[in-house]
């Protein structure tokens, strides 16, 4: 859905259609391990000479927009989050080929518990510190 020239995303999320709720437990531990990266997909001079690259890109026109040249992206390798993070990748087929990807939304989660999770830490930091400035006046 485009609205005012930005996409929108809605993911059914009401408590009605799920089940095996779990917290994620140690999403900073799992944050740690994970190891962001930027990339460019395949790509050469000659455009399509590389065979895998020709049958996953074939459309000339999004290749020449740079959605899928040189232009540099940012994300995860599947593999790597796959270990840590497997809710998180899916199998894709492409033209007769399986390959990994990542559900980016399913990162979301991850962040904000981890985020919880470190303002939990440094909220008794802080006391920790008030405690130790006290102290020390004495």
């Amino acid at each position: 859905v485009l609205k005012n020239g930005s996409s929108d995303w809605t993911t059914l999320s009401d408590i009605k259609v799920k089940k095996n709720i779990n917290k994620i437990k140690n999403p900073t531990q799992i944050l740690s391990k994970i190891k962001g990266i930027t990339y460019t997909f395949h790509d050469d001079n000659n455009k399509y000479k590389d065979e895998k690259c020709r049958n996953l890109i074939q459309n000339e026109e999004l290749y020449e927009n740079k959605k899928y040249g040189p232009k540099k992206h940012a994300g995860f390798i599947a593999q790597e989050l796959e270990r840590h993070f497997p809710v998180a990748v899916e199998s894709v087929n492409m033209k007769g080929n399986s390959y990994l990807g990542i559900n980016y939304n399913s990162i979301i989660p991850l962040l904000v518990e981890s985020l919880k999770e470190s303002n939990k830490r440094i909220k008794v930091l802080e006391k920790k510190i008030k405690v130790l400035e006290k102290n020390k006046g004495k």
